[in-house]
């Protein structure tokens, strides 16, 4: 471990480190400033050392960088939800950031898998008080659990959800742009009967504004709906 901390300190970027500062704003690890496709790299190469590998999943961190590694290498050793279960519950209250929180959920492939089991988990974190476990939540359902996958209870779930957390919020409005982009006629009606708070309705349809997947026709008629 001491040996790669001294590592990740020989490939740091200043100008990055800068750069991670002002788009992790949420997070309070010290960040040493390295680029995603070299730690997904270095995540690569724990993984295929099952020793280390072990050892690293059962590892607290002091850095932003070595907690992003933890959640690449927990979703390459974990290949199916029940064995992925037991390391993200102890891996979930060290996220303390949306970056972290939401490139851990894309690494998750055992998630496609075994999909009655992973939208049960999906749906538990939902009733966290941590808010970065109710955005793993939200992310991991709308990451699988969308288009064939759809399930018409995980809006009403994301209803029962009362916070005031910006970084909730803005998952919840992902999630809705995604939904209408895949499911759109299973999800409309709640754009159209308003049933999100402004903030997050009108961030759902701005983000369906700014997609390149929804035709001009819709666009349009979201634009009549905001709030």
């Amino acid at each position: 471990m001491n040996e790669l901390r001294e590592y990740l300190f020989s490939i740091q970027d200043i100008k990055y480190k800068i750069f991670t500062q002002k788009l992790v704003p949420d997070t309070s690890y010290e960040i040493i400033g390295i680029k995603v496709p070299t730690l997904k790299k270095i995540a690569k190469i724990i993984s295929q050392n099952k020793p280390f590998c072990l050892t690293y999943l059962e590892q607290k961190h002091k850095y932003f960088e070595e907690v992003f590694i933890h959640g690449l290498v927990l979703a390459n050793h974990c290949k199916n939800i029940t064995i992925a279960k037991n390391y993200l519950i102890n891996f979930l209250p060290l996220i303390d950031n949306w970056s972290i929180c939401d490139c851990t959920v894309s690494a998750l492939k055992c998630f496609n898998k075994e999909k009655n089991l992973g939208y049960e988990f999906a749906i538990n974190l939902l009733n966290s008080s941590s808010p970065y476990t109710i955005r793993f939540g939200i992310v991991l359902l709308k990451s699988y659990f969308l288009g064939e996958n759809f399930r018409q209870d995980s809006i009403n779930k994301l209803l029962e959800i009362k916070t005031d957390n910006y970084y909730i919020k803005m998952a919840i409005a992902w999630f809705l742009c995604e939904a209408l982009i895949k499911n759109y006629q299973q999800t409309i009606n709640v754009i159209i009967n308003k049933q999100f708070d402004k903030f997050t309705h009108n961030k759902a349809i701005q983000k369906c504004l700014e997609s390149f997947r929804i035709s001009s026709e819709i666009k349009t008629y979201l634009k009549t709906l905001k709030i």
